[in-house]
């Protein structure tokens, strides 16, 4: 497991060629966008999600600086500021219904309540999927139950009985990764 983890840590661009796939674990905002920019230097990106469908909950997304980059870079910025929310600021209200005070959108620049760009997670979940699915494996409903390193590659079983080989795999399933726990466990606990 160290020398999967090693590898992983030192894995570059310049080991990037065609042919090489990578199964990307998290069909939320990063995984997608990853297989996005993975694919543009010819990998055969794969991302597996556990859920059944795109998960189109969630909360509004400030885009913000490398943010703003990024959907640049994927030339969705002008299909991502279609679907803003169009918050015009935030105000606070006393309980008599007076306006205490009122913050626009650009009352602190990058740095305020909201930003010119917002948009729900849902919405940009869909628009990079839309965006990225002509070029990216997408599995839905299953999930890695054990990854294996083989030297050089990596094996994965899913819950689906399905196994599959990869080159590499990336976890972008969140904070509460059950891939990390699972597959990393104390080597991953302690580098964080």
């Amino acid at each position: 497991m160290q020398s999967m983890l090693s590898r992983s840590l030192s894995y570059s661009t310049t080991n990037l060629s065609k042919n090489r796939s990578v199964l990307i674990v998290g069909a939320g905002v990063a995984g997608p966008v990853l297989a996005y920019f993975l694919h543009r230097y010819g990998v055969r990106p794969v991302v597996v999600e556990r859920a059944p469908q795109l998960r189109t909950t969630g909360q509004t997304v400030d885009v913000r600086g490398a943010g703003r980059e990024v959907i640049r870079r994927m030339g969705i910025d002008h299909i991502v500021r279609e679907n803003i929310t169009q918050e015009e600021g935030v105000a606070i209200v006393d309980s008599a219904g007076r306006t205490r005070a009122a913050f626009d959108v650009k009352s602190f620049g990058d740095r305020g309540f909201i930003a010119d760009i917002e948009i729900l997670r849902g919405e940009l979940v869909r628009i990079i999927y839309e965006h990225s699915r002509n070029h990216t494996e997408y599995i839905l409903g299953d999930h890695p139950l054990s990854i294996n390193d083989r030297g050089d590659h990596v094996q994965v079983t899913f819950a689906s009985g399905n196994v599959r080989e990869f080159d590499l795999v990336i976890g972008a399933d969140g904070t509460q990764s059950k891939l990390a726990v699972s597959s990393l466990g104390t080597i991953l606990r302690s580098i964080i």
